[in-house]
């Protein structure tokens, strides 16, 4: 658990009173002095440690450890391969449905040209990533919209 304290204070810049206790083997509660800390890292999750993602979810007092779902995840995914009329933050949200819950869609422009939707997908991490998903229609033709996760262990 030291190592596990020592990594996450060096990469989280050492925020103030942040210690850690294992609750129950391989759960672990967080404790920071700084609640602008913990809004920082809980935004910055899926974290990745030891090439592994460390699920972070906000506890409030009273609430028991079984009660919290550590079954999803965050997680941004990029787009890629669609038509240009395609690439809408509108389309990000009906895209990304296949994968989990919305909650964030944009349009990103590449500096070398063209552009690609990102979205933040609620995921369920005991199902299969998939790799993307046929879009378009008979008259518009169909493509094929594949996906790029980030943060993957």
């Amino acid at each position: 658990m030291n190592s596990l304290q020592s990594a996450l204070a060096g990469i989280w810049c050492n925020p103030k009173g942040f210690r850690i206790e294992e609750i129950v083997p391989k759960t672990f509660q967080f404790f920071f002095d700084n609640e602008t800390d913990v809004s920082r890292i809980l935004k910055g999750t899926p974290w990745l440690f030891r090439n592994s993602w460390l699920i972070l979810k906000q506890w409030s007092r009273g609430q028991s450890i079984d009660s919290i779902d550590f079954s999803t995840i965050s997680i941004r995914v990029q787009i890629w391969g669609l038509p240009s009329h395609c690439r809408t933050a509108k389309m990000g949200f009906k895209i990304g449905a296949f994968l989990g819950k919305v909650t964030e869609s944009d349009v990103f422009e590449c500096k070398e040209g063209g552009s690609f939707l990102k979205v933040l997908v609620e995921m369920d991490t005991r199902k299969p990533l998939i790799t993307g998903v046929p879009v378009g229609s008979k008259k518009d033709g169909v493509s094929w919209a594949y996906f790029k996760y980030e943060k993957l262990p």
